[in-house]
């Protein structure tokens, strides 16, 4: 859809300029967190274990923690980059190299619930996301979603 005036030719040689471009704006200014996650997550990481799965690439999940100051609180992060599979099947990854006995995935779309469900984790629902799903329990902030966390902690 971008430059359709080019060839298929151009467009190639045109990607990894793309490519480029997009990792240098990601690591200037890539790291915007939603309102009380920079707070939520430093107190969740003092209690207990927080690891990110992402569909993203690895330079790309680096660069957003970095940018936005949290990237030491993570016990560990995982994304289709690093396995080349999907989000399911890196859910289960997580949970043997961690042997969780207890996990909750938070996501943000029925895409998300979905691979919880198939890999056999708790779904909790960040309504407050770009993406849509009927799922419940459902936060519509961080602050709530924190809360509720912070409570099955303690349980």
């Amino acid at each position: 859809a971008l430059f359709p005036e080019l060839d298929s030719s151009a467009h190639k040689a045109l990607g990894p300029d793309l490519a480029r471009a997009e990792e240098a704006a990601v690591r200037l200014d890539g790291g915007r967190l939603y309102p009380g996650v920079g707070t939520g997550i430093r107190r969740l990481a003092a209690q207990t274990p927080v690891l990110i799965l992402s569909n993203c690439h690895r330079w790309y999940l680096e660069a957003f923690l970095e940018q936005a100051g949290i990237s030491s609180l993570f016990h560990d992060t995982l994304c289709h980059g690093d396995t080349g599979l999907d989000k399911a099947a890196n859910l289960r990854l997580l949970r043997e190299r961690h042997r969780f006995q207890r996990a909750a995935y938070i996501g943000d779309t029925e895409g998300d619930r979905r691979a919880s469900a198939d890999a056999n984790y708790e779904f909790v629902y960040a309504a407050y996301g770009f993406g849509k799903s009927d799922a419940r329990p459902a936060f519509e902030s961080f602050v709530a979603l924190c809360a509720h966390l912070e409570k099955r902690v303690g349980d």
